[in-house]
């Protein structure tokens, strides 16, 4: 992400280090409190796209206030793969470019597929929906190895599937 203006508030609250500062200390949005929306009453609050921050932009609309800055995000999102603690993951969910085709032939654009990685037993297996059958990617070097190499074309996102009590724990990731 390139870096954000000076635009975010300083008032909005510090993302909570637990959860990597997505979910922080939140109050019931659904209420319509003082203090979110766009200061008009009736109007909601909206940030327009600017740049690739749409992410951005979705969350801050979500919860009605410019909650999340760019540098935030970008401290909640570059985190290497090697502080996931990986035997607190149920699952990985990757979206990544793919190849378009039309039958045999491929065609020079990608567009967005979404494929699953998950492990059974001590081995981490790719899921990916196109494959004959699961594919074996092996124990948690290889699963690292694999991540790398398919987050590296951008743009690809990747989100973690955990169980609740390890998204309130923040066991998720290892400490620094």
């Amino acid at each position: 992400m390139a870096p954000e203006d000076a635009r975010a508030p300083q008032a909005c609250p510090s993302p909570s280090p637990d959860l990597g500062g997505v979910l922080g200390d939140l109050p019931d949005l659904g209420r319509g409190l003082p203090g979110f929306g766009s200061g008009v009453p009736g109007v909601p609050y909206h940030e327009r796209q600017r740049r690739q921050l749409c992410a951005l932009h979705a969350l801050n609309n979500l919860l009605q206030r410019p909650w999340l800055s760019q540098a935030s995000a970008d401290r909640i999102c570059q985190r290497p793969l090697e502080r996931l603690s990986l035997s607190h993951v149920l699952g990985f969910l990757l979206n990544v470019p793919s190849r378009v085709t039309l039958g045999t032939l491929a065609l020079p654009l990608r567009r967005p597929h979404w494929l699953c990685v998950r492990p059974f037993g001590d081995t981490f297996y790719n899921l990916d929906s196109k494959l004959a059958t699961p594919t074996a990617i092996g124990a948690e070097p290889e699963l690292r190895q694999f991540l790398r190499a398919a987050l590296a074309p951008a743009p690809s996102e990747l989100f973690l599937v955990v169980a609740r009590d390890v998204e309130e724990a923040g066991t998720w990731l290892r400490p620094e």
